[in-house]
């Protein structure tokens, strides 16, 4: 989720997206951390993040605001 040129743009892209698909429990501790505006930025795409970060994004947001 940094801001970094060590990997090609396609690899970043291909590693949030396996992420996405494992149901990553690191990526869901990480967000756990966020704050929730952090959060809704990359849900929304306003914040810079790879398509499967951004769908981890909203997900985490839906189990979130279910009662």
């Amino acid at each position: 989720m940094t801001d970094s040129d060590l990997y090609a743009a396609n690899v970043v892209e291909a590693a949030s997206m396996e992420l996405y698909q494992r149901d990553s429990k690191l990526l869901a501790d990480t967000f756990a951390s966020l704050t929730p505006d952090t959060l809704a930025a990359i849900a929304a795409g306003t914040a810079p993040a790879p398509e499967g970060i951004r769908l981890v994004a909203k997900k985490t947001l839906s189990k979130n605001s279910r009662p």
